[in-house]
């Protein structure tokens, strides 16, 4: 069983303490989809991941975190900087990252590219369109989810644009280089197209990271 570690989200209780929190769904999932599911709690310190197996991380979706760079709240910005640490370890280590929603957002913003304020993509179902053949499908559109404030409207050029929304902003986005694999939608939470994005998931960390190479 693959061993996915994944971060978290920060929210503020009534006593205005910090607490780290992920949503009950991911364990749900991890169990649906076959891996080990290994919540990573905030640290300066990375050097305990060398003593255990990993095999991917998840850069988990936003929960009431923005950017700090669009929500300059103490909470994000403790967030930001322990995700960018905890992406450039797995980076230098070769270790695949699924980054979801504001984890695409954050891997984005880290590479350069542009992102913008949208509109009406928040609590919404919506198509996207495929760019490329995925898992060896002719499938052109794919239903998913959409919880997202902020997109991204331009992508680096060590990224691989896989599916667009209507209205220009990047769903799907692949660094072949890096094993990152990006995607704008909740894997975790239900789509009408579940069953193949259930697919692209367990795919991408079955072939840690290389199964866009015979695309």
């Amino acid at each position: 069983m693959k061993q996915i570690i994944i971060s978290q989200s920060i929210i503020q209780n009534k006593r205005k303490e910090l607490l780290s929190s992920l949503n009950f769904e991911w364990f749900k999932y991890s169990s649906k989809i076959n891996f080990n599911l290994i919540p990573i709690s905030f640290s300066n310190n990375l050097s305990y991941l060398h003593k255990i197996k990993i095999d991917g991380l998840i850069v988990s979706g936003g929960n009431g975190n923005d950017l700090y760079k669009f929500s300059k709240k103490r909470k994000n910005l403790i967030r930001d900087k322990f995700e960018i640490k905890l992406v450039n370890f797995c980076i230098k280590n070769k270790i695949p990252i699924l980054a979801i929603c504001r984890g695409f957002q954050l891997v984005a913003d880290i590479n350069g590219s542009n992102l913008i304020k949208l509109s009406n993509h928040i609590k919404k179902n919506h198509q996207i369109t495929l760019k490329n053949q995925i898992l060896k499908y002719k499938k052109k559109v794919l239903n998913v989810n959409s919880y997202h404030s902020y997109g991204i409207k331009k992508i680096s050029k060590n990224f691989n644009v896989l599916a667009t929304h209507k209205d220009g902003s990047i769903e799907i986005g692949f660094d072949k280089t890096k094993k990152i694999l990006g995607m704008m939608f909740h894997p975790e939470r239900i789509s009408k197209d579940q069953i193949f994005i259930n697919k692209i998931v367990k795919e991408f960390f079955k072939n840690e990271g290389n199964f866009f190479s015979s695309w």
